[in-house]
């Protein structure tokens, strides 16, 4: 799958905050995912915490996303 370009604000992203060693932060913000990255498949539970976020409602059992 290719890589797509970052939204929002970055230092908000799941991918950030786990560089910074902010887990619990991330357990808070991952505790009941609705969404996905595309980029690197961390989950979240709003959109906004993640870089090219999917929301789990447009995908199928059995549909790729490439």
């Amino acid at each position: 799958m290719e890589e797509k370009k970052c939204v929002g604000s970055h230092a908000e992203h799941i991918c950030t905050l786990a560089q910074q060693n902010e887990f619990e932060d991330i357990k808070k913000l991952a505790n009941n995912p609705n969404f996905m990255c595309s980029n690197c498949g961390r989950v979240a539970n709003d959109d906004k915490n993640l870089c090219s976020p999917f929301s789990f409602k447009q995908i199928s059992p059995g549909i790729s996303l490439e």
